[in-house]
Protein backbone atom coordinates (compact mmCIF):
# COMPACT_ATOMS: atom_id res chain seq x y z
CA UNK A 1 0.00 0.00 0.00
CA UNK A 2 2.66 2.41 0.83
CA UNK A 3 4.31 2.05 -2.72
CA UNK A 4 1.40 2.48 -4.36
CA UNK A 5 0.80 6.03 -2.57
CA UNK A 6 4.74 6.78 -3.24
CA UNK A 7 3.97 6.14 -7.20
CA UNK A 8 0.76 8.18 -7.13
CA UNK A 9 3.03 10.66 -5.26
CA UNK A 10 5.73 10.35 -7.83
CA UNK A 11 3.13 10.48 -10.29
CA UNK A 12 1.22 13.81 -8.95
CA UNK A 13 4.35 15.57 -9.00
CA UNK A 14 5.66 14.47 -12.22
CA UNK A 15 1.97 15.70 -13.68
CA UNK A 16 2.26 19.45 -11.77
CA UNK A 17 5.91 19.30 -13.52
CA UNK A 18 4.44 19.13 -16.92
CA UNK A 19 1.85 21.02 -16.65
CA UNK A 20 4.42 24.20 -15.43
CA UNK A 21 6.53 23.08 -18.01
CA UNK A 22 3.48 23.39 -21.01
CA UNK A 23 2.57 26.53 -19.46
CA UNK A 24 5.42 27.98 -19.51
CA UNK A 25 5.92 26.82 -23.70
CA UNK A 26 2.56 28.39 -24.44
CA UNK A 27 3.85 31.50 -23.20
CA UNK A 28 6.82 31.66 -25.05
CA UNK A 29 5.16 30.44 -28.26
CA UNK A 30 3.04 33.11 -27.42
CA UNK A 31 5.40 35.82 -27.28
CA UNK A 32 6.97 34.09 -30.29
CA UNK A 33 3.86 34.24 -33.06
CA UNK A 34 3.47 37.93 -31.49
CA UNK A 35 6.83 39.63 -31.31
CA UNK A 36 9.62 39.97 -34.02
CA UNK A 37 12.98 37.82 -33.11
CA UNK A 38 15.48 40.43 -33.36
CA UNK A 39 13.72 43.75 -32.03
CA UNK A 40 11.26 42.06 -29.35
CA UNK A 41 8.62 44.36 -30.44
CA UNK A 42 5.03 43.61 -31.20
CA UNK A 43 4.64 42.22 -34.93
CA UNK A 44 1.68 43.00 -37.18
CA UNK A 45 -0.05 40.26 -35.87
CA UNK A 46 -0.21 41.24 -32.42
CA UNK A 47 -0.83 44.78 -33.91
CA UNK A 48 -4.09 43.63 -35.96
CA UNK A 49 -5.08 41.41 -32.57
CA UNK A 50 -5.17 44.68 -30.77
CA UNK A 51 -6.34 46.98 -33.27
CA UNK A 52 -9.49 44.78 -33.96
CA UNK A 53 -9.82 44.66 -30.10
CA UNK A 54 -9.78 48.36 -29.66
CA UNK A 55 -12.47 48.76 -32.20
CA UNK A 56 -14.46 46.42 -30.78
CA UNK A 57 -14.20 48.06 -27.73
CA UNK A 58 -15.16 51.65 -29.63
CA UNK A 59 -18.11 49.98 -30.82
CA UNK A 60 -19.24 48.49 -27.69
CA UNK A 61 -18.45 51.56 -25.18
CA UNK A 62 -17.69 54.20 -27.52
CA UNK A 63 -13.79 54.57 -25.76
CA UNK A 64 -11.63 56.42 -27.61
CA UNK A 65 -9.08 54.62 -29.81
CA UNK A 66 -5.69 56.30 -30.68
CA UNK A 67 -3.49 55.08 -33.39
CA UNK A 68 0.44 56.99 -33.73
CA UNK A 69 1.78 56.55 -37.18
CA UNK A 70 5.65 57.50 -37.20
CA UNK A 71 7.57 57.47 -40.70
CA UNK A 72 11.41 57.44 -39.80
CA UNK A 73 12.98 58.84 -43.25
CA UNK A 74 16.14 57.81 -44.08
CA UNK A 75 15.76 54.45 -41.79
CA UNK A 76 17.62 53.01 -44.60
CA UNK A 77 20.89 55.41 -44.40
CA UNK A 78 21.01 54.44 -40.39
CA UNK A 79 21.17 50.19 -41.19
CA UNK A 80 23.47 51.16 -44.41
CA UNK A 81 25.39 53.44 -42.59
CA UNK A 82 25.50 52.06 -39.23
CA UNK A 83 24.78 48.78 -39.54
CA UNK A 84 21.69 46.64 -38.64
CA UNK A 85 22.63 46.33 -34.98
CA UNK A 86 22.48 50.17 -34.69
CA UNK A 87 18.94 50.14 -36.72
CA UNK A 88 17.45 47.54 -34.04
CA UNK A 89 18.67 50.26 -31.68
CA UNK A 90 16.69 52.64 -32.81
CA UNK A 91 13.37 50.69 -33.40
CA UNK A 92 13.68 49.49 -29.63
CA UNK A 93 13.87 53.00 -28.19
CA UNK A 94 10.96 54.43 -30.56
CA UNK A 95 8.63 52.79 -27.81
CA UNK A 96 9.81 54.85 -24.84
CA UNK A 97 9.41 57.80 -26.78
CA UNK A 98 5.58 56.99 -27.63
CA UNK A 99 4.21 57.95 -24.41
CA UNK A 100 3.41 56.18 -20.86
CA UNK A 101 0.77 53.50 -22.46
CA UNK A 102 2.78 49.60 -22.84
CA UNK A 103 0.35 49.72 -26.32
CA UNK A 104 2.42 48.03 -28.99
CA UNK A 105 4.86 49.27 -31.42
CA UNK A 106 5.17 47.34 -34.25
CA UNK A 107 7.32 48.10 -37.18
CA UNK A 108 5.68 48.27 -40.63
CA UNK A 109 6.81 47.98 -44.06
CA UNK A 110 9.29 50.78 -44.88
CA UNK A 111 9.83 51.17 -41.41
CA UNK A 112 7.59 53.18 -40.04
CA UNK A 113 5.95 52.92 -36.42
CA UNK A 114 2.94 52.26 -35.94
CA UNK A 115 1.55 52.64 -32.04
CA UNK A 116 -2.15 51.93 -31.00
CA UNK A 117 -3.51 52.58 -27.46
CA UNK A 118 -7.06 52.57 -26.56
CA UNK A 119 -8.13 55.78 -24.00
Amino acid sequence: MAALLARQLLAELDNRRLVVALVDTQQELRFQAFHDPLTGLANRALFADRLRHGLELHRRDLRQLRLLYCDLDGFKTVNDTLGHDAGDDVIKALPSGCGRSPAPVTPSPGWAETNLRSC
